[in-house]
């Protein structure tokens, strides 16, 4: 069954709707963002969590997302936070970060302009360094110049559907509920992952995470009929 992350939570309240909906994981940003926050901000956000959700939250992942730290000032705030995963979205050579404790999502942006004959050998090679060091690919759409944020738009998906047959790989950019399920069925992928497209002028919304978490169900009693029964 596809997996599913919301990213960009600020306030405990997204978080317990993040539970409730069944997320795997949630997303902390700790790089300059519009969503950032500071790691005590984090802390008192997952211990508020904990608290409303005690059972909720024992499988649920959280993960900071961090662009082009250092690893020390990575372990440092995950051990501060109770990080339990590392999402690296900026321009990270995985061989700088060996000593990063957790496991990593490592971010590959792809340029929404480009076209399969142009990507594929180049982010085939790209998602075997990722997987042959034990982690995760996450492929989000590129921003133009120096932002490193995610665009709330998506890329061609027929490159990733190509790459799913290959590797497991989170895919992100411009997800929505009115369209993860048509993502799901072209590609496949591991996990699914939303920020902006779950919000309502700039806040979380707690319908459309409900929303988005049912049509992930939805796609894979579609797409995954035999999976989704035995799980049961």
């Amino acid at each position: 069954m596809t997996r599913f992350k919301v990213c960009g939570l600020t306030q405990t309240v997204d978080a317990v709707a993040a539970i409730d909906a069944g997320a795997d994981f949630i997303g902390l940003i700790f790089a300059p963002s519009k969503r950032q926050l500071l790691p005590n901000q984090a802390r008192d956000l997952l211990k508020e969590l904990r608290t409303q959700r005690p059972s909720g939250s024992r499988n649920l992942q959280i993960v900071g997302v961090f662009v082009n730290s250092t690893q020390e000032e990575i372990n440092q705030i995950s051990d501060y936070c109770g990080l339990n995963r590392i999402q690296l979205h900026g321009d990270e050579n995985l061989k700088d970060y060996a000593s990063v404790e957790l496991p990593i999502f490592k971010v590959i942006r792809i340029n929404p302009d480009s076209t399969p004959k142009n990507l594929l050998s180049h982010l085939e090679e790209k998602l075997k360094i990722i997987t042959d060091a034990q982690h995760t690919p996450m492929l989000d759409t590129a921003s133009k110049g120096d932002y490193y944020g995610g665009t709330g738009q998506p890329f061609d998906w027929s490159i990733a559907a190509e790459l799913a047959k290959k590797y497991d790989f989170v895919l992100s950019g411009g997800l929505r509920p009115n369209n993860v399920s048509d993502a799901i069925g072209q590609v496949r992928p591991w996990a699914v992952d939303v920020s902006s497209g779950v919000e309502t002028k700039g806040r979380k919304d707690r319908k459309k995470i409900l929303d988005f978490a049912q049509a992930v169900t939805e796609a894979d009693i579609t797409n995954y009929p035999g999976n989704v029964l035995s799980s049961k």
